[in-house]
């Protein structure tokens, strides 16, 4: 049986798009400088928290329009294997969002430091640093920051970004788009009523909005402890040879006077010459309290140090 010549143009159009679509890829990666470049395992993990992400908003949504439509629900809403979501995000290309993708990397990086913290400590026999050690003293300020890291990884090890650790606005963002997918959705295969659907979609948007909490988010939870923690305590080091990455980058914002998200970025970054100004801000030791920063980033190297001339 011959294809017909409609079904042949159809066919040699999606063709020549997807060349396109190709080159254009192609061109882009060719010309990414290599220390932008994001590497195979950071792509990998971001796809991963990326789905995660998107599978979790959607499963609450259906949920919630479930309880919301009572009898009336389409069973479309119970079937979880099939996406609805996600197809309509990737055409329409909402995801290219730079906060959303912004935290996707540093959740990825946050991995694979970890990850790298974790080799180099099984290949020694110092077990004398214990994330035990690192509290402030306020046992709910350290519960939630335990319970916020917990959520930094899936049962199998794997980097995660829940949506409860999402600021306000995007989560306001993800949410909205969620739900103009699904109506999209239900209109064009359900029956249901265009009022009652709507009430309900609005309804379950606007409820998960009101039990959302930013400061219960990781780097809220970090920055409060740091907060609460003694100036003399504890060894910046120590607290990231622990692993516990968001609550160093609290500390060391603490320390040197400068705000989370710079003082991640000093910790991720892979240049040789960008370690030092961490390791300049870090506490000078136990035995004392760190010298207050005199100084705020970029010149973080008159921080250190100096005998005084007499």
């Amino acid at each position: 049986m011959h294809a017909g010549p409609d079904r042949l143009l159809a066919d040699a159009a999606g063709i020549a798009h997807a060349a396109d679509a190709r080159l254009s890829a192609a061109l882009d990666d060719l010309f990414v400088a290599d220390q932008v470049r994001s590497t195979d395992r950071q792509r990998a993990s971001m796809r991963l928290m990326l789905d995660g992400l998107v599978q979790e908003v959607e499963a609450d949504l259906r949920a919630a329009l479930v309880g919301r439509l009572g009898p009336a629900a389409p069973e479309v809403l119970g079937v979880g294997r099939v996406s609805i979501i996600r197809p309509v995000f990737d055409r329409a290309g909402v995801l290219r969002d730079r906060e959303l993708v912004a935290l996707l990397l540093a959740r990825a990086e946050e991995h694979r430091i970890c990850t790298a913290l974790r080799h180099a400590a099984d290949g020694t026999s110092d077990t004398s640093v214990s994330a035990e050690g690192f509290e402030c003293g306020d046992p709910a300020l350290d519960l939630a920051l335990k319970r916020a890291e917990s959520r930094r990884f899936d049962q199998s090890a794997a980097p995660r970004l829940a949506a409860c650790d999402l600021p306000a606005e995007l989560l306001h963002r993800l949410l909205w788009w969620s739900a103009a997918a699904l109506r999209d959705h239900l209109n064009r295969t359900t029956g249901l009523s265009p009022d009652l659907r709507d009430d309900a979609l609005a309804g379950a948007v606007l409820t998960r909005l009101a039990g959302h909490d930013e400061g219960l988010t990781l780097d809220a939870a970090a920055m409060r402890v740091a907060l609460a923690m003694e100036p003399d305590r504890p060894e910046l080091l120590d607290v990231l040879r622990s692993g516990r990455i968001s609550l160093f980058a609290a500390l060391l914002a603490r320390q040197a006077g400068i705000d989370q998200p710079a003082a991640f970025l000093l910790l991720s970054q892979t240049r040789a010459g960008a370690r030092s100004p961490f390791c300049c801000a870090r506490s000078t030791c136990r035995s004392r309290p760190p010298r207050p920063c005199c100084c705020r980033w970029p010149r973080p190297m008159a921080c250190r140090t100096r005998p005084s001339r007499r």
